[in-house]
This record gives structure tokens, sequence and C-alpha cells, in this order.
């Protein structure tokens, strides 16, 4: 029980998320949104998403460092500083943090512990919590908003 709050199961909070009651609103609101600031303004909103920073996280620290307007030299490559942001951003070194492990968050539901945001930061964990009538569920409101937009996940 966190905050007299009982926890819900997978299945209950997949529900609540479909319907858009989660603590950030709904969420395919909340990607359209951006997704469709980027378009507008591609030298203001970067896009990127989860599953490609995974797989090559160092390439996205680049064009984050370009975006901004900061790209590496070629000393800083040299130095590997590059790869040193890569390990000090990876989910093995947040997790460790201090913050992370003893900090607090407010939010509308109520405080939670920092480390209630850090699962076990895999790629398709999701599979071990949702049921596939679920995961259809989810799939099928998730092609049925960004198709229109030219967001393809």
């Amino acid at each position: 029980m966190r905050d007299g709050l009982e926890p819900l199961s997978g299945e209950a909070a997949a529900d609540f998320f479909c319907d858009g009651l989660s603590p950030g609103g709904p969420y395919w609101d909340h990607v359209l949104g951006y997704w469709c600031a980027h378009l507008a303004h591609p030298d203001r909103v970067i896009f990127f998403r989860y599953e490609e920073m995974i797989r090559d996280p160092a390439a996205h620290v680049r064009k984050l460092a370009e975006f901004v307007g900061r790209p590496f030299d070629a000393e800083e490559e040299e130095a590997g500083t590059v790869d040193a942001i890569v390990r000090l951003c990876s989910f093995e070194n947040m997790t460790g943090l201090g913050a992370t492990k003893k900090g607090k968050t407010e939010l509308v539901v109520g405080t939670v512990e920092n480390n209630w945001f850090f699962r076990r930061g895999m790629v398709g964990d999701w599979e071990n919590h949702l049921s596939p009538e679920t995961t259809r569920k989810i799939d099928a409101i998730t092609h049925a908003r960004f198709r229109e937009s030219g967001l393809h996940v």
C-alpha cells in the first residue's frame, strides 16, 4: 500500500491507461502533441523513440548534441565523451543514484518514491505484465490514434 492506496494490477492500470486516466493525462494525446510539434518545428522539437535510443544510445546522444547546437568535436569523440554520457545516463547508473533510491515525487495520485519510475529497463518488459488481450487493445488504440499523423510505432 502506498499513501493509503492499494496497488493496481497491471490489467487494472492498463484499463485506466486505455481510458486516458493516468497521472500524465491521455498518453496518445501527449505523444501526438509532441509529434505534431516536431513536424511543425523540427528545429525546436526533437522526437526520439525509446526502442531506437536503446538500440543505439551513442547515436542519439550525438543527434541531441547537434540539435542543441553543441556537436561533439574530434577531441571530445577521441576522449570518449559520448561513451561517458551514455554510461552516466544508463539505466544501471540512474537506478544507483541517491536521488533515485531515496527521493520522492509528488503526483496527482499521491507521493511516490522515485524508484517507482524504474522497472527493469528492458524493451518489451511490458509482456511480463499485460495479457495478450490487453496488448491487442492497446495496439488497436495506438494504431487508430496515430494512423492519420504519420507516426509509426
